[in-house]
């Protein structure tokens, strides 16, 4: 049994993977397994995964039968994962040597369930996107409805509540909706103030298509969160200028 699992959904990403991979493997916290399931790849992503897993054997490989998308994929992982903590990173983004140190330093002092960092924006070509997007020490619910703090591959978990509240199909913001779910049930969320993680934003990707996810974030707030018109367009207004403020004003 491993001190932390990370668990990395991966599919087409031939181009980051191996990054992605070794940023886990190069952390200071070594008491670590790294499960990464391929998600049907079509490109070279699965040969550079067996490829990785030949140099290091805390890295466990496993495919999906047929597509199930990042939410299920995830919840595979969170099933498979051993350790205590679980931590999520996808396959295209990065960490910092000494984030996962960092955060179970602040979980033990603080006995929060779940903790995010402060994150930085970088391009394909990991280029850094403009000034760090700042979290705070700490999140409520009404905060998060408001701003979603929580990067999900920021995040790390006490391992019990992943298994216990799985991503929800349903929704396309499927890790928005999780943090909501557990911090509704009560669960604490603190954060490390400081960039420990390398966020990547690609043009293909749907945090690159800003209609969309606007779409996404107007069901979460109206069928997940069960709120009325004038509530979820307040919520949805934050959202709108906390985005552009992310991506265009930092």
């Amino acid at each position: 049994m491993s001190l932390v699992s990370v668990v990395i959904p991966a599919f087409n990403c031939e181009k980051y993977i191996g990054d992605s991979v070794r940023s886990a493997l190069n952390q200071t916290v070594t008491d670590l397994e790294v499960i990464v399931i391929d998600d049907v790849s079509s490109d070279e992503t699965p040969a550079i995964l067996s490829s990785l897993a030949a140099q290091d054997v805390r890295i466990h490989i496993f495919s999906n039968e047929e597509r199930l998308g990042a939410a299920d994929t995830r919840n595979r992982g969170f099933a498979l994962a051993q350790g205590r903590y679980i931590a999520l990173l996808d396959g295209d983004d990065l960490w910092l040597p000494d984030k996962l140190e960092k955060q179970l330093a602040l979980m033990e002092q603080t006995d929060c369930d779940i903790c995010y960092t402060t994150y930085s924006l970088i391009n394909e070509n990991g280029q850094t996107l403009g000034k760090p997007y700042s979290v705070p020490a700490e999140v409520s619910l009404k905060h998060l409805i408001r701003e979603n703090i929580i990067g999900c591959s920021t995040a790390l978990c006490k391992a019990e509540l992943l298994k216990e509240y799985p991503m929800r199909t349903a929704y396309a913001h499927e890790d928005y909706v999780l943090w909501l779910e557990l911090l509704q049930a009560g669960y604490k969320a603190c954060g490390v103030t400081e960039p420990l993680t390398r966020y990547r934003v690609l043009q293909e990707s749907r945090s690159g298509n800003k209609r969309k996810a606007a779409g996404n974030r107007w069901r979460v707030y109206r069928d997940f969160l069960k709120m009325g018109l004038p509530q979820a367009s307040l919520a949805f207004f934050s959202y709108a200028v906390q985005g552009m403020l992310k991506y265009y004003g930092r």
